[in-house]
Parts: C-alpha cells; sequence; structure tokens
C-alpha cells in the first residue's frame, strides 16, 4: 500500500466517524430534554382511575403512553380557553420504581389531543399530547370504552 493510500484510508475512517458523531448528535437534539417527562426504566406500572376503579396498563401500552406524554409540549393559553371534550377517566397514574407516583389530571380533549396537567410538575402548568387520537384509543381499549 502506498502513503497514498494509506492516507485516504485514514481519512475515510475518519470521515466516517465524524459523520457518526454528528449523526449522534442530531438525534440527541431531536429529543429535547426539556420535554422528556418520564424515564421508562423507572415507570414501575401504569394506572387508570375510571370510575373508582384502577385498571393497569400492560407493558406495551405503558410504553406506547410514556412516549406519548414525553412528547407532549405545553399548552398554549388559546388552548386552555377553549371548551375541551371531558376525558372518560378521571386520573391517570404513574408509579416509580424510586417510590413517586405522578398524577396526570386530565383537562380534556381538544382534537382528539389530551390536556393534562402532571401534579408533580410545574404548578398549573398544562400539556397537550400529540399522539392524534392514539392516547385516547388505548385508554378507551383498556377501559373496555366503545
Amino acid at each position: 500500500m502506498t502513503s497514498q493510500d494509506a492516507t485516504k484510508v485514514v481519512l475515510g475512517i475518519a470521515t466516517a466517524i465524524v459523520f457518526f458523531f454528528l449523526l449522534h448528535t442530531l438525534l440527541s437534539l431531536g429529543k429535547n430534554s426539556e420535554s422528556t417527562y418520564f424515564d421508562y426504566d423507572d415507570i414501575k406500572d401504569i394506572a387508570i382511575q375510571y370510575n373508582g376503579e384502577f385498571f393497569l396498563l400492560d407493558s406495551e401500552q405503558q410504553e406506547d403512553v410514556i412516549g406519548i406524554l414525553n412528547d407532549a409540549i405545553p399548552a398554549t393559553e388559546e388552548l386552555l380557553n377553549t371548551s375541551p371534550e371531558t376525558p372518560e377517566f378521571e386520573k391517570v397514574i404513574i408509579h416509580s420504581h424510586k417510590g413517586i407516583d405522578y398524577d396526570i389530571l386530565p383537562l380534556g380533549y381538544v382534537n382528539n389531543k389530551l390536556i393534562f396537567q402532571v401534579v408533580r410538575f410545574k404548578a398549573q402548568a398544562y400539556h397537550i399530547e400529540d399522539s392524534g387520537g392514539e392516547l385516547r384509543s388505548i385508554f378507551r381499549n383498556r377501559l373496555n370504552i366503545h
């Protein structure tokens, strides 16, 4: 191998390393740490309170719900001033392995998007999820509401 060939190999490897580093950085930026509210590994279980009874979600439903809640954004004043559709449940409780319970209090649905408050987070801060009705479908399926 000539020195030119060796230089090309080293430059190729260096370019690949830089490319993968940039790709990793861009993917990390896509997951805003401020919008990640719950750690998947810390979730023990999730229950929906409906008519005073609690209904546990299975592990697949839990992962979907956490993903949807983690992607939620702060609700605007305009959204909070609308007349949201009443949710079918009283609250969602997320139990963590650390012994912390998070109460998710629903304000209501606007265009099948849940507006909610997490009690342990900033007081009076409401968020809205954007799952296109997937979250509502998960809850309704678990509660056997059609």
